[in-house]
């Protein structure tokens, strides 16, 4: 689904890449079936992708071998929230 908004080979891996690549192309998906714009879905995409990478960066001291970068966003919210 990610196809639909992104044409280019090395965005497609960039996106697909990090802790939040297997989520983007249901949540694709999901910003098509509730009507957003292409404009708008790129951004959205964008900005989850992004936050995907920047967790794995900011997260490294807060995850086990056990834990999945995603799974570790509320202790990160506090961690942000406690600053």
């Amino acid at each position: 689904m990610l196809e639909a908004y992104f044409s280019a080979a090395k965005m497609l891996r960039h996106l697909r890449s990090g802790p939040s690549g297997p989520y983007l192309d249901g949540f694709a998906e999901a910003l098509e079936r509730q009507g957003y714009g292409p404009e708008t879905a790129v951004r959205y995409l964008r900005a989850a992708a992004h936050i995907g990478h920047v967790m794995t960066e900011q997260c490294a001291g807060l995850t086990t071998s056990l834990d999945h970068p995603m799974a570790v966003l509320p202790r990160l919210a506090r961690r942000w929230n406690d600053d």
